[in-house]
């Protein structure tokens, strides 16, 4: 009598997971391993986006994104590094990393609103006396 030893499987499975692109009406869905890391989701993501045209186009660089749970519970971004089924999240958003040069205009136009109040309210000062 022989004895049928069945392959384990994984810990983690494979899961459905539904990431929603930041500015886009439709989620984008696909199967992944839970040993999958965060960083592989994201490039998985973005081929998929690719493959189904939708536009705008996001490029392929997963270094630019950050992957954050859908239910806002989470400020800040999963690990790239995480494996995904340590998350324990199926609902995603994808978002882009904002770059220097964006952070630094805000920062600009913070200045110069403040600029404009103060001379605006310097001005009603000497208009006043």
């Amino acid at each position: 009598m022989a004895l049928i030893v069945s392959p384990k499987k994984s810990a983690a499975g494979k899961f459905l997971i539904v990431v929603k692109v930041c500015g886009r009406s439709w989620p984008v869905r696909f199967i992944v391993s839970g040993d999958d890391t965060v960083k592989r989701v994201i490039e998985k993501t973005l081929k998929q986006y690719a493959r189904l045209g939708h536009l705008p186009i996001l490029g392929s660089d997963s270094d630019c994104f950050t992957l954050y749970p859908s239910d806002g519970t989470d400020s800040e971004g999963f690990n790239p590094t995480e494996k995904i089924g340590a998350c324990g999240v199926r609902i995603c958003s994808l978002r882009r990393n904002p770059t220097p040069a964006a952070k630094v205009m805000h920062a600009r136009k913070e200045n110069q609103s403040r600029s404009w109040v103060h001379k605006s309210l310097s001005f009603r000062r000497i208009m006043c006396h």
